[in-house]
């Protein structure tokens, strides 16, 4: 999956709201002083992160719709329940159904009390695979307490299932995982229950990810959860198929520009259609 802390494309989830009206803003850091910003108002949710791409990311809690808003592209990608894969590429060999993944003996392990992190008690679980220590983890189930955020971890938890039951079809490669992240995956419906996770360490006791602030009731442009009204909407597999037919044409001529600024966007849906 990805998991409860992931969202594709690399996104945490670790995240909390206040009541409709005023806006949350939690600081996120992660691995390589990679740090994400997230502002929660109501059922919406934007995501921004400091090594992004040139965009953003919406997230509809109440339709569980994802808009990757792509600034360089001006194109936003639309994920989400209900929302078709790209097909895989005709190359792949079919999936070996005789193949497995061998299975991994994961375990959660609460240890007891763990350090108050910005005033936030919290409770120190270990992820175990194999009957070796794969990570710590601080979860604080009063700051799941906060208006909204326990509608945000389901949605979540939701997306991230849904997303795994159509990956279900890859090939077996594409689906190979250690096992500590094959331990994280089978966990993940515990780890949802837990509250908010904190932090997280690697069993060397290095700082994986980490909510570092928390601010509520911060007035935030309400712009800045709409979805920009020039860019089409296009699904992935739209996105797929357009950087296939701009990959053939660059084939064919070398001197235009390469597939991920070339495809041609203006057969696609306007905007309002998409919510």
């Amino acid at each position: 999956m990805i998991t409860t802390y992931c969202w594709i494309m690399g996104l945490t989830i670790t995240l909390v709201a206040t009541p409709a009206g005023a806006a949350t803003v939690v600081k996120h850091h992660g691995k390589q002083d990679k740090a994400q910003t997230v502002l929660i108002e109501g059922d919406k949710v934007r995501m921004e992160s400091s090594q992004g791409r040139g965009g953003y990311t919406l997230i509809y809690l109440t339709t569980k719709k994802v808009f990757m808003v792509d600034e360089r592209n001006k194109r936003v990608i639309k994920m989400g329940v209900g929302e078709e894969l790209p097909p895989l590429p005709p190359n792949l060999p079919p999936r070996d159904k005789s193949q497995k993944i061998p299975e991994v003996d994961a375990k959660l392990v609460k240890l007891g009390a763990g350090p108050e992190i910005l005033n936030y008690a919290t409770e120190h679980y270990q992820i175990v695979a194999n009957e070796v220590v794969c990570s710590d983890e601080y979860f604080s189930e009063t700051a799941r307490s906060i208006a909204g955020l326990e509608n945000f971890i389901n949605t979540l938890a939701e997306l991230a299932q849904d997303r795994k039951q159509k990956m279900g079809q890859m090939p077996m490669p594409l689906l190979a995982r250690d096992p500590c992240m094959q331990a994280r995956e089978k966990l993940e419906g515990e780890l949802a229950k837990l509250g908010v996770p904190m932090r997280s360490t690697d069993n060397k006791g290095r700082v994986m990810t980490e909510v570092v602030s928390i601010e509520t009731d911060m007035k935030v442009d309400a712009e800045k959860f709409d979805l920009p009204k020039d860019y089409p909407v296009m699904t992935e597999k739209e996105v797929v198929q357009a950087m296939e037919q701009a990959s053939r044409q660059q084939m064919a001529d070398p001197r235009l520009e390469p597939p991920e600024n070339q495809a041609d966007k203006s057969q696609y849906r306007p905007l309002d259609q998409n919510r």
